[in-house]
């Protein structure tokens, strides 16, 4: 909503991912170190503050963090942002009632089926890959058939059928992968 602004650069680069459309026009300044200020004569608070400092560097909750924020930069195609936005509004309305069904049957969030079937097929129900997958969830023909699906090229079906073998092979999996690295074990296996 707003056509103007000015932020920092990390906050530039951060926000870009989320709305594509950021344009950077000038930069108000060359790069600078940040540093802290600290009262002078207070020896407790910087000593405090640089023990913690380089427990947290050391621990490498710093790289998590650096992660956690930056890791995307690398990568992004603002070209994919764009289109993942308008296919968010164009396609996923369509589909989301099959996401929900599928998602309370076998009991998988909807938003991870639907970033599954993303990532699968862009949310194109007819989407063909050149090894013969086909569908919203691109499913091998051997798989629909053992899922009992007849028309992989109906969404409801290849939703349906994706959720059940998701859950299918996250069950697969050791007691001992617990938590969120279960479906990212399982989301991995997916293609597998």
């Amino acid at each position: 909503e707003v056509d103007c602004t000015v932020v920092d650069s990390n906050i530039f680069l951060i926000s870009q991912r989320d709305y594509p459309n950021l344009i950077r026009t000038i930069t108000l300044s060359e790069r600078k170190n940040l540093s802290w200020v600290l009262r002078e004569g207070d020896d407790s608070v910087s000593k405090s503050l640089y023990k913690w400092l380089n427990t947290y560097e050391y621990s490498s909750k710093m790289t998590k963090l650096k992660d956690h924020y930056y890791s995307h930069l690398g990568y992004v195609d603002h070209y994919d942002i764009k289109m993942f936005y308008k296919r968010l509004k164009s396609r996923l309305p369509h589909y989301k009632k099959y996401f929900k069904k599928a998602s309370k049957e076998y009991n998988i969030p909807w938003q991870l089926l639907a970033a599954q079937s993303y990532q699968e097929s862009h949310w194109n129900p007819k989407a063909r890959s050149y090894t013969g997958v086909r569908g919203m969830m691109m499913l091998t023909q051997t798989t629909a058939e053992q899922l009992g699906v007849k028309n992989r090229l109906s969404a409801k079906e290849s939703i349906d059928a994706g959720a059940k073998y998701l859950l299918d092979i996250e069950q697969r999996f050791p007691k001992e992968i617990e938590g969120r690295s279960r479906w990212a074990f399982a989301l991995a296996a997916y293609n597998v």
